[in-house]
C-alpha cells in the first residue's frame, strides 16, 4: 500500500493508519521543537542586544541573564542611574560591589555611590570624588583633598560579611 509517496509494509490497513498516524505525529513534535528553538534564539537574542546597550558588552552567559533577568535588570537601572547622577559608567562586577550611601560630611547632607575603588558624592550642588578604603569593620571613605583627611565611615562590617 502506497501512502503520501511511502509504501507500507504492514500487514492490515489498521497498521498502515497507525504507522501513518505515528509518521505525522512525529512529524508535528518535531516542527514544535523546531519552532520552540527558534523562539528560544530569538529571546536569547533579544536579551544580548539589550544587555550591549546597558551594559556595553555582550554576556558571557545570555542564558543566565535569562534565568536572573529581574537582576539584571535593577543592575541595569542602577548603572543609568549612576552615570546620569555620578557620570560613573561601571561593570556589571562593579556594580555588584557597589553601593549608595546618604549621609552627612561637613554639617551638610551628602549622597555617595560607592564602589570598590572610588565614591562620587554629590554635597550641596558640587561632585566630590572620594577614596575608599575597607576595613575589618567597614567601609571608609576619603575626600581627595589635601586640606581634609579623615576617613568617614559609610558601612559597617557584620559578622555574615
Amino acid at each position: 500500500m502506497r501512502i503520501e509517496g511511502s509504501l507500507c509494509y504492514r500487514e492490515s490497513l489498521r497498521g498502515c493508519i497507525s504507522e501513518v498516524l505515528r509518521r505525522v505525529r512525529e512529524q508535528r513534535e518535531w516542527e514544535e521543537q523546531l519552532r520552540r528553538q527558534r523562539i528560544r534564539e530569538e529571546v536569547l537574542n533579544a536579551l544580548t542586544e539589550w544587555y550591549f546597550r546597558c551594559f556595553g558588552e555582550t554576556p558571557t552567559d545570555p542564558l543566565k541573564v535569562a534565568k536572573r533577568l529581574e537582576e539584571y535588570y535593577a543592575l541595569c537601572q542602577m548603572r543609568s542611574a549612576a552615570k546620569r547622577e555620578f557620570g560613573m559608567a561601571l561593570s556589571e562586577k562593579a556594580l555588584r560591589e557597589a553601593f549608595w550611601w546618604d549621609g552627612e560630611w561637613m554639617g551638610k547632607p551628602v549622597s555617595c555611590f560607592v564602589t570598590e575603588r572610588e565614591a562620587v558624592c554629590k554635597w550641596g550642588s558640587t561632585k566630590w570624588k572620594f577614596a575608599v578604603r575597607v576595613g575589618a569593620d567597614g567601609v571608609y571613605i576619603k575626600p581627595e583633598s589635601p586640606l581634609y583627611q579623615e576617613w568617614i565611615k559609610v558601612a559597617h562590617r557584620d559578622n555574615d560579611s
